[in-house]
């Protein structure tokens, strides 16, 4: 019994860190596909004569 209990708890665990590591790559690929400019205010104008 405490055999099988050991196994469920390590399986349990790393199925734990897969999540974390999904949720982590996940956020990374967030950060790379987001456009970087996207915080900053669009400028005005025309595009021969902008206005910021």
């Amino acid at each position: 019994a405490a055999v099988v209990h050991s196994f469920r708890e390590y399986r349990k665990d790393r199925a734990q860190e897969s999540a974390d590591a999904l949720a982590a790559e996940a956020a990374r690929l967030a950060d790379v596909t987001r456009a970087p400019d996207l915080d900053r205010p669009l400028a005005g104008g025309r595009p021969s004569a902008p206005q910021d």
